[in-house]
């Protein structure tokens, strides 16, 4: 018994040995295959993040959004634009839309283009409280007020075709900043009918891009400042005031922050007034005013300086336009616009010709920060235009369809000039933080001949005032009395009274 205890104790000190060296041999293998799989998991990750930047090096087709909460938006509202497995991978293959350059405008997919939206939705309640028109209540254009009316034709009107929208998109060039803008509504003329669906047709407003200081396609007229423009319910607005989009090629040098100059060929079209010739009526002569259009060869070129800084500014400009035309028993016009009588019947006189007509116009304002609502971002301002010039025709808002550039005289077959004028000036007010309102007066005249009929349009003042409140932001509501009259070259007048009620939502 003593001698096997010896023996194991002697043997002992050998197999602990063995036992250390086994267990060091399977800790070393151990760490070999720890290290060959982190090796070929290591290889694995380099290469789905290479098969990564080769994807993200292509352009990108957006994919359905992923479910989300939220209404399948993420928490900062971009919708996913990409599925991608529940990985690793998938994790770095799910993409948001990335937001663009400007305010409220998103960088599309595969490109470097940041697109934009915009637009609201308006509903007008108009009711005629006194006056009547020779036309629609969707608006109040003086030139189509009655003369002499008997009384009023009371009535009211709801509509929505104010309503527009549109798109902007922007991206960097060589040769600048590219800006390419499309925009409509839904105030087109030639559609709707309010006895079957109120259909209303979508009109082009704007359709132009600017690259640099360049400016090429349809848009506010150079001759034209919509920073002024009065706010008001009334989609027609005041008569006295260049209101214009047309096609157009602009160039506009920048001296210095806030002053430009700004040089455009624009789109060339001719109104020439002449007399109906139409036999006399139980003694009373029956002659109305026609107007009748021409697209002219020359451009009409505009030249305009403008100063702007804190306070507002300052705009003048300078219309250069060639007129030409000959009268509707030539053959080359046709009659768009006939008052009380048939416009096949060719007008007197049998002349023609050509002119070189020269308007100017001056368009300010400027802001009024110790008048406003000390709670109000907004500040009060007043803006104002006046434009003068012969053969400034449709550049004058209340023109259309009424008067033009030129007329024929009847005597001596010559084409005349004919001079007119108009202005406004408008102030808004700031209440509170969120209720505003706009008084506005305007006029516009026309120095008509003595040989054009005593129905010949001469003029119309207007004047409006509204209250709007904006309840939420973009969200507006507003209330608005208007008066129009119009004037015939006989003197004789008519005049109306709207009041319009508007809720609109912007976006």
């Amino acid at each position: 018994m003593a001698s096997a205890v010896a023996a194991a104790i002697i043997a002992l000190p050998g197999s602990l040995v063995g036992a250390g060296q086994a267990r060091a041999a399977t800790t070393q293998e151990e760490l070999v295959r720890l290290l060959k799989e982190q090796s070929a998991e290591l290889k694995k990750l380099k290469q789905e993040v290479d098969a990564l930047k080769k994807q993200r090096s292509a352009p990108q087709v957006a994919a359905p959004a992923r479910s989300a909460p939220h209404g399948g938006r993420t928490s900062d509202g971009f919708v996913s634009k990409s599925e991608g497995p529940d990985s690793f991978v998938g994790t770095l293959l799910d993409r948001f839309v990335e937001r663009g350059t400007r305010p409220k405008s998103w960088r599309l997919p595969g490109t470097d283009i940041d697109l934009s939206v915009n637009g609201f939705a308006k509903l007008d309640f108009i009711s005629r409280l006194k006056g009547e028109f020779n036309g629609t209540l969707d608006s109040l254009p003086t030139n189509a007020i009655a003369i002499d009316s008997r009384g009023t034709a009371p009535a009211n009107r709801f509509h929505a075709r104010e309503s527009r929208i549109g798109f902007v998109a922007t991206k960097q060039t060589d040769f600048g900043l590219a800006n390419v803008q499309i925009e409509g509504d839904f105030f087109s003329p030639f559609f709707g009918s309010q006895l079957v669906s109120n259909r209303d047709g979508f009109s082009l407003r704007h359709a132009k891009v600017e690259i640099g200081p360049l400016l090429a396609g349809q848009f506010w007229g150079t001759f034209a400042d919509p920073s002024t423009i009065a706010e008001t319910l009334d989609f027609q607005g005041t008569p006295g005031y260049t209101f214009i989009r047309q096609a157009q090629i602009r160039y506009t040098h920048t001296f210095s922050k806030g002053v430009t100059l700004a040089f455009a060929a624009e789109n060339p079209e001719t109104s020439i007034v002449v007399n109906n010739n139409v036999a006399p009526i139980n003694g009373i002569n029956q002659n109305v005013t026609v107007v009748q259009t021409r697209d002219n060869n020359i451009p009409d070129f505009v030249i305009r300086g403008r100063v702007e800084d804190s306070w507002g500014h300052v705009q003048l400009g300078l219309l250069l336009r060639s007129i030409s035309g000959e009268n509707f028993a030539g053959g080359n016009l046709l009659p768009t616009l006939s008052i009380g009588s048939n416009p096949n019947i060719p007008p007197t006189g049998t002349g023609r010709g050509n002119g070189f007509g020269v308007a100017g116009s001056i368009h300010a304002k400027f802001n009024l920060p110790g008048l406003g609502s000390k709670e109000s971002a907004r500040t009060d301002f007043i803006a104002f235009q006046f434009l003068y010039g012969s053969g400034l025709g449709r550049y004058l808002q209340d023109s259309a369809g009424v008067s033009g550039e030129a007329t024929i005289n009847p005597i001596t077959g010559r084409l005349e000039l004919l001079t007119s004028y108009g202005g406004y000036v408008t102030f808004q007010h700031q209440w509170s933080e969120n209720l505003r309102s706009n008084f506005t007066f305007s006029l516009a005249e026309y120095e008509n001949p003595a040989y054009l009929n005593r129905n010949a349009y001469r003029g119309a003042t207007y004047a409006s005032g509204n209250l709007i409140w904006t309840v939420v932001k973009d969200f507006d509501l507003g209330a608005e009395l208007q008066y129009g009259e119009r004037i015939n070259q006989s003197g004789r007048r008519g005049d109306v009274l709207h009041v319009q009620t508007s809720a609109k939502f912007s976006f």
